[in-house]
């Protein structure tokens, strides 16, 4: 499959349009990444916090339609502890956070039921 890849870049004239990604671009083979291959990459490193908190809102609100205040609270309070000694934070990570704070509030829903 690499072989192919590498071909299309480099052999073929047709006009295409790859879009690669990655969140570990050193493990990536050099010779797919070489100068002269890839005309255009973009960085993203992550969220400032400010655009974490409402990314978290809005993840939060696709999980639960009403999340009760003690969900949001503690989804807040766990995104800034995320900004401790970090300028930025990946999607991904904000994402399982709120995941886990949704998981552990209907979890002690389901145990209050029961």
């Amino acid at each position: 499959l690499r072989g192919m890849l590498l071909w299309q870049m480099q052999e073929s004239r047709a006009h295409v349009f790859f879009l690669m990604t990655t969140n570990k671009k050193a493990l990536l083979p050099p010779e797919l990444i070489r100068e002269g291959r890839i005309d255009r990459t973009l960085t993203f490193n992550g969220l400032l916090k400010g655009e974490a908190q409402q990314f978290a809102l809005t993840i939060l609100n696709s999980f639960m339609e009403k999340p009760p205040k003690e969900v949001r609270t503690s989804v807040m309070a766990r995104v800034a502890a995320m900004y401790d000694g970090a300028d930025y934070v990946s999607h991904a990570s904000i994402t399982a956070a709120v995941q886990a704070v949704v998981k552990a509030a209907l979890i002690k829903t389901q145990s209050k039921e029961a």
